[in-house]
């Protein structure tokens, strides 16, 4: 949502080096003349065009979560209003990214997610494919790994059902969705009518939640690297 970084060249040429193993999907909202000429084949772009993401996510979720249209509607509105006044809570979604973004995801074994400001290096050189085999969820920790995050800067998934719907068990990102979507632009209006820019905003961290969910979840096998 918003430009490209201007780091995203750095994340494109790291990334060719994993060309063998991953292929990264990058959704933006028409900023074709900002994808680097240079992409290898591996890191792909879809331009959803203007307000295309918060359509994509209101859409799929509504259907995930067998919404009636009209709520689905008032999502859509408010995840546009949300996205454009701070892209930066797209990551708080990045546990539905396997519902979102389920038809892109159809050739994959496994999918995940990841930041712009990465330098991801040689892949293969340190995921054993053993890794990918016997385990359901992998996330690489930062030396904390008593405390168990799925985290938002590397996770991976088996592309499966049951993994991919792990997302509904957190309220703010299921039954109480809209909710929390109507709170947080309640919340950028009334500190706008107060002439504020600089706020704490209502983000929920992807980590919490999920993880404590997937753990939850019985049957499904971790890896903490």
């Amino acid at each position: 949502v918003g430009s490209l970084p201007i780091w995203a060249s750095y994340f494109v040429a790291s990334a060719r080096t994993s060309a063998s193993l991953v292929d990264f999907l990058v959704f933006h909202e028409a900023q074709g003349a900002l994808v680097p000429l240079d992409s290898p084949p591996n890191v792909k772009f879809f331009d959803l065009g203007s307000g295309g993401l918060s359509q994509l996510f209101g859409v799929q979720l509504g259907e995930a979560l067998n919404l009636p249209i009209r709520n689905a509607s008032v999502i859509i509105k408010a995840m546009r209003f949300m996205f454009e006044k701070w892209p930066r809570l797209v990551a708080e979604y990045k546990p539905t990214f396997g519902s979102v973004f389920e038809k892109y995801l159809r050739p994959y074994t496994h999918w995940g997610y990841c930041d712009l400001d990465m330098v991801i290096g040689n892949l293969p050189m340190f995921i054993e494919r053993t890794e990918l085999e016997e385990n359901d969820l992998i996330s690489y920790t930062f030396g904390d790994q008593e405390a168990f995050y799925l985290r938002g800067q590397w996770t991976i998934h088996r592309n499966e059902r049951r993994v991919a719907l792990i997302w509904q068990g957190c309220s703010h990102l299921a039954s109480q969705l809209q909710k929390e979507l109507l709170l947080k632009v309640a919340w950028v209006r009334r500190m706008e009518s107060r002439g504020i820019s600089n706020y704490p905003k209502r983000f929920q961290s992807a980590e919490g939640c999920y993880s404590q969910r997937a753990v939850e979840q019985r049957g499904l096998r971790f890896k903490m690297a």
